[in-house]
């Protein structure tokens, strides 16, 4: 999770939704001190994910939502407007409890396409050349 806030610490503004200061908040609630266990995991109506984890060293237990998705918005290409993008927030429990996070982008493909033909279009209307 550490990674994942340095992340968050360094594109703060890059988050959209939700904010990425309730992100970060979010993301450095996990960051405790001690043998942290997750039970388990279920995923909600509210797409957001619940996950109950015990503290081992203090017997400190809980419950965390996490959403399943956020949106981004940052330039693909320098110089170039921003690009709304989603990404799904993923996890993996193992056996023994402890459970990483990782996060993937949603079709990036796509929008990497939609900001090259949108940065064609703009060279193509600033000089003759043809897209």
């Amino acid at each position: 999770q550490e990674g994942f806030a340095l992340f968050l610490e360094d594109n703060l503004l890059d988050v959209v939704d939700p904010a990425g200061a309730v992100l970060l908040e979010i993301v450095n609630t996990l960051e405790i001190h001690g043998t942290l266990n997750f039970s388990r995991a279920q995923r909600l109506q509210d797409r957001t994910v619940k996950l109950h984890f015990v503290q081992e060293q203090e017997a400190k237990g809980g419950e965390l939502k996490l959403p399943d998705t956020f949106g981004l918005r940052f330039p693909l290409f320098e110089g170039e407007p921003p690009q709304e993008l989603e990404a799904r927030l993923r996890y993996k429990l193992s056996p023994q409890g402890a459970a990483s996070f990782r996060f993937e982008l949603v079709n990036p493909h796509q929008a990497l396409r939609q900001a090259f033909d949108a940065l064609i279009e703009r060279v193509a209307a600033g000089t003759s050349l043809k897209p």
